[in-house]
């Protein structure tokens, strides 16, 4: 009796550990880990273990690679290049155009607050898209970073609106039309 109880733990660390030395293998990459070995686990949930474990590496890793990319994009829209300046001056006069069209609207008025805190309402947009992309997903896909990027851009464009729709003082025209010169000649290098 004790020796048949000693040959079942010896059995059962000695399947154990081949479980384990596949789990190894499996997380360092080898697929070829997961062959049927006697005392292992069968060969169907093996490889239904290495799917679960490596679908959501290779998501996070498509993610990444997008959000790569739109990190790329935005900067260089942000950029110094003139193809930049460019996309932002014709993005601007965009904006210009819908926010004057809404300043005889009553949306002037919270738009005259949006414009002095337009700073303030990226920061708490780019917080709000972190927020949600790190605390209310479970993982990160290419979908899910998508959605976020729509939703960012449309906040950033209705901030640019509704600060645009403020009522023009002749200070802000001033500013304006020496910061358009500026542009425009930076536009025409």
């Amino acid at each position: 009796s004790l020796r048949q109880a000693r040959s079942d733990v010896s059995h059962f660390v000695h399947v154990l550990l081949a479980d384990l030395r596949v789990l190894i293998m499996a997380v360092e990459g080898e697929a070829d880990a997961f062959v049927e070995r006697p005392g292992a686990m069968v060969a169907i949930g093996q490889q239904a273990f290495y799917s679960i474990l490596t679908v959501f590496l290779i998501d996070g890793a498509r993610a990444m690679f997008f959000l790569g990319l739109v990190l790329i994009v935005v900067g260089w829209f942000l950029g110094n290049s003139s193809t930049g300046r460019k996309a932002r001056a014709l993005a601007g006069q965009a904006t210009d155009q819908a926010g004057e069209a809404l300043s005889d609207s009553p949306v002037a008025a919270a738009g005259a607050w949006v414009s002095q805190h337009r700073g303030l309402l990226y920061v708490a947009l780019l917080s709000l898209l972190g927020v949600i992309l790190v605390f209310f997903t479970d993982t990160i896909s290419v979908s899910r970073v998508v959605m976020l990027l729509i939703f960012g851009i449309l906040g950033a464009i209705v901030i640019e609106v509704l600060a645009r729709s403020a009522p023009k003082t002749d200070v802000a025209v001033k500013a304006e039309s020496e910061s358009d010169a500026e542009v425009n000649a930076d536009a025409s290098v």
